[in-house]
């Protein structure tokens, strides 16, 4: 048939006319898009029985040239003689088209191809499609580019003249979809998914929606539960595995009402912020300096597996609680790629009283303290000279600069022995048992500030054991760098007349030391002649934190007094002998585990 412009008909190279005859009928088939794949389709008509007119096709590998095939027909219609009749023709679609759309995650890269694999490819359509055979593979290349924000459904990712047109069919097992994907960072993907059942509609559209997400995982694998208001070390585990090539990870940590929270790997941490302390900066003698010892804002790593992070976060002294939020993402990547999580600080329970208590307990019971009987020495393994840099006299003050700084000498000692039969040495004698008798100090039922102070002004540093982890970390410096550790415990070699560590070394594990760790401390740094200490420091000032006395307990917020019954929690109050008080004012033995309560003056 050929179009007449002239008549605006489809003409017949022959004129037919309708029939006369009363009993006459006719049956009309059109089919629209066959020109498109004309050795792809054939039409069988019938002469003697209109319905079994047959089409068989062959769909084109290439989806450019699939066409949506549309049929009308019209059954038996009967027979006119009037000119101008027109018979009117309802077209229906006999394919089923596929299309493909953004979904729920879609990576920064391009969609390089879509395979449909093992699908029918030719049938018969007579008035429904049958005799399915030629399990084939149909390919685009959409060439769609992702800028890794795309909402979703918000694009199609192949274009409407790209579009499948597939015979309808329930898809068999091995029908699967492919989609070669080329991230940002340039590596090459294919990725399969199974449409074993699914079942194309004659007539209808099936839309997939594809998402693709990362080749990697960057994740949290655990998060820091809620937080007390106090100066916060807390940890989360981040799990990176099949990080691209050349490319770090980067978390981020920004607080809510602008605080200076920091992050650092847990490998890198000072190993006082290891044993508990809140380092801050670096101090260089009395002076703080602007160098942080507690990383930053950020952190980069390349490091894979469970990588554990150690979270900084600063008191939070404010009537609200803090929320923290860690952003977790590849370098370069994406927004939508960032993963996130939140830590939530509570802040104390003011009261009319004009401090604050925690909000939260950890459970943690502790002694009092402050009934210790562990004994140490540390041997200054330098011989006494009887002049110069290692006379007597300048390696006492050189040591005894050391227990000075960390108030030390109520419990320290510095003692010459005989190394040998001419040559002497000095070691330091630790003693924690000396700070047994509390007499005068601690004594406040109402100042619970001035009990602590004076707690830690006798024993602090014991309680903590700074001054312990002082030594440790003092160092002979000489040509410009540290040589060696400056003191050490004794050995085999050593005499008999240096003592050897005894008794328990629990001092860590008291009230005392679980409430100052509870502030915020400096990394000191002490180089005097030709010896350098490292240490942990807690200024006068920054004792913020402290442990209430116990007629301040009936200041405690009802809210908070479930489940830590004053009954149940030390006070900083001392008792006579070797008592100290809880929170009700009775009395109990100093080494008993109870629980632990801070407050913070407004």
């Amino acid at each position: 048939m050929t179009y007449s412009y002239e008549s605006g008909l489809w003409l017949t190279a022959t004129k037919y006319f309708w029939p006369t005859d009363a009993g006459s009928r006719l049956s009309f088939w059109a089919l629209a898009g066959s020109s498109q794949v004309e050795e792809r389709l054939t039409v069988t008509p019938s002469a003697t029985n209109p319905e079994d007119m047959r089409i068989d096709y062959v769909v084109p590998d290439d989806a450019k040239h699939q066409p949506d095939l549309m049929l009308a027909t019209t059954g038996r219609a009967n027979g006119h003689g009037e000119p101008g009749y027109a018979q009117p023709l309802e077209f229906s679609h006999l394919c089923a088209a596929v299309r493909f759309e953004v979904g729920s995650h879609m990576q920064a890269g391009t969609v390089r191809s879509i395979v449909l694999s093992g699908v029918m490819s030719s049938g018969s359509y007579t008035t429904r499609w049958t005799g399915l055979s030629r399990p084939a593979d149909f390919e685009m290349s959409p060439g769609y580019v992702s800028s890794g924000d795309d909402e979703p459904g918000s694009a199609i990712i192949n274009s409407p003249d790209n579009t499948f047109m597939m015979i309808p069919q329930r898809l068999g097992a091995d029908a699967k979809l492919s989609i070669v994907f080329e991230d940002s960072y340039g590596a090459v993907r294919t990725l399969v998914a199974p449409l074993g059942g699914q079942k194309w509609e004659q007539g209808t559209t099936t839309t997939y929606k594809i998402g693709v997400r990362p080749d990697y995982t960057l994740e949290f694998e655990s998060k820091a539960p809620v937080q007390d208001a106090h100066y916060v070390l807390c940890r989360t585990t981040v799990r990176a595995e099949g990080i691209p090539k050349g490319r770090a990870w980067t978390l981020t940590a920004s607080a809510g009402d602008g605080a200076d929270v920091s992050v650092q790997l847990e490998k890198d941490l000072n190993p006082y912020v290891r044993n508990g302390f809140w380092l801050d900066c670096e101090m260089d003698g009395d002076r703080v300096t602007d160098v942080s010892v507690r990383g930053g804002r950020s952190l980069k790593s390349t490091d894979t597996g469970s990588v554990e992070v150690c979270l900084f976060l600063p008191e939070n002294v404010s009537d609200n609680d803090r929320t923290v939020t860690l952003s977790l993402a590849v370098e370069g990547a994406p927004v939508s790629e960032t993963v996130m999580t939140t830590v939530v600080q509570k802040c104390p329970a003011w009261t009319s009283a004009g401090f604050g208590w925690e909000q939260m307990d950890d459970g943690h019971l502790a002694p009092f303290g402050f009934q210790w009987d562990y004994k140490v020495a540390y041997i200054y393994p330098y011989t006494i000279r009887v002049t110069g840099s290692y006379s007597e006299r300048n390696i006492r003050n050189r040591i005894q600069g050391i227990i000075d700084q960390y108030r030390a000498a109520n419990y320290t000692d510095l003692v010459i022995y005989n190394h040998s039969l001419v040559a002497k040495r000095f070691y330091v004698q630790i003693d924690y048992s000396k700070l047994s008798d509390l007499a005068g100090n601690g004594i406040s039922v109402t100042d619970g500030y001035k009990n602590t102070m004076e707690l830690r002004a006798l024993g602090g540093t014991a309680a903590t054991c700074a001054f312990e982890q002082a030594l440790n970390s003092t160092y002979k410096f000489e040509n410009g760098k540290e040589e060696e550790l400056a003191f050490r415990l004794p050995d085999a070699g050593d005499p008999a007349a240096v003592p050897r560590p005894s008794g328990t070394k629990d001092m860590e594990s008291a009230m005392l030391s679980e409430v100052l760790k509870r502030n915020r401390y400096h990394l000191r740094i002490i180089k005097e002649n030709d010896i350098l200490t490292r240490s942990p420091y807690l200024r006068d000032e920054d004792v913020v934190w402290y442990v209430p006395a116990y007629g301040q307990f009936s200041y405690m917020p009802d809210a908070i007094i479930s489940p830590l019954d004053p009954g149940a929690t030390w006070s900083s109050t001392t008792a006579a002998g070797l008592n100290a008080c809880l929170g009700n004012g009775t009395e109990d033995l100093r080494q008993n585990n109870h629980s632990v309560r801070a407050v913070r003056n407004r």
